[in-house]
């Protein structure tokens, strides 16, 4: 670069313009597609990771019974089982063979049914002290994922999704967060109207903001009508002491009202299982993990429109 200030001004003007243009050119080459922009191209799974999934296996793990559920996007059932591991030892040798036929017989021949998206692990978290029990069930998980990452399909993902995700997509949807939220807020207005009390009312409306973005599903007004029925409020009312029994009554609530939705097989399959409450986790976390899913490429395309703006700004000034 040479010549007085102003000329060298000019150049640098037009070098980062040039930088910012092919900047701009290249993110937009990375980004997705606007996969829910039409129904012609949301049918496009074809970058698995930025769209959503024809259908998905959820699986709830355990140590001797394990849980799956394969749904369509749409909520159909399409298969709905337990699976019963045979091994009386639990060491590598005993159990490996078992988790293996699992997956080879029944997990993987799967991919060619319902454009399958990809499977979906609950996910122990850790736990600094954790009981022999929880460790069978992450020695599990772990050579599930292990397992199915090495063998799946191009295009099949394969994910895991810690239960306190699926808790709080139901507290949301039940209306139970919202409910705490807003009694606590009463409560700190009677008592105070110190600064550090509002500032403690603010912090508390925006978790519950946060968690309870999930308006836009058929279930969203589903769920919330049926948190306010006498029978499911009583039992949310206890907290975590009955997950099990909240899950269980939303499931059979949502058989209830959505007989379309899963075959007479399916339904006398459920009543007659000992372990509902397995195969209830696996189908919310199923629910749960759709849910998700659209909420994170709706805040993905919000960010994109944002920074659309944002370049538009810029290149005004130009």
């Amino acid at each position: 670069m040479a010549g007085n200030k102003v000329v060298l001004a000019e150049q640098l003007a037009k070098h980062f313009y040039k930088v910012y243009d092919e900047e701009r050119s290249t993110r937009k080459q990375l980004l997705p597609p606007p996969l829910l922009s039409s129904p012609s191209v949301a049918k496009d799974t074809s970058s698995s990771f930025y769209s959503i999934p024809q259908s998905i296996v959820s699986i709830d793990v355990g140590v001797k019974n394990l849980a799956y559920v394969h749904v369509t996007k749409d909520l159909r059932i399409l298969d709905w089982k337990l699976h019963q591991f045979n091994f009386d030892v639990f060491e590598i040798g005993y159990f490996g063979p078992s988790v293996l036929s699992f997956i080879h017989d029944i997990l993987l021949p799967k991919q060619d049914i319902e454009n399958l998206g990809g499977f979906v692990v609950e996910h122990q978290p850790f736990r600094a002290i954790a009981s022999f029990e929880i460790l069978k069930v992450i020695a599990i998980e772990t050579a599930l994922c292990a397992v199915l990452l090495d063998r799946i399909k191009k295009g099949v993902t394969v994910e895991t999704l810690i239960p306190l995700k699926t808790a709080r997509f139901l507290d949301s949807k039940l209306g139970s967060i919202k409910e705490s939220a807003e009694d606590s807020e009463g409560e700190d207005e009677k008592k105070s109207n110190s600064k550090k009390k509002k500032s403690k009312i603010l912090n508390k409306s925006s978790k519950k903001e946060e968690l309870t973005d999930f308006d836009d599903d058929h279930y969203t007004t589903w769920m919330d009508n049926l948190g306010k029925m006498a029978s499911v409020s009583k039992i949310k009312k206890t907290g975590n002491a009955n997950r099990k029994k909240l899950s269980k009554s939303i499931v059979k609530s949502w058989l209830a009202d959505h007989k379309n939705l899963y075959t007479k097989e399916q339904l006398d399959y459920y009543k007659d299982a000992k372990k509902k409450d397995d195969l209830a986790d696996c189908l919310l976390q199923a629910f749960s993990y759709y849910n998700y899913r659209k909420t994170s490429i709706r805040e993905a395309f919000k960010w994109i429109d944002s920074q659309q703006t944002s370049d538009a700004v810029f290149l005004s000034l130009k």
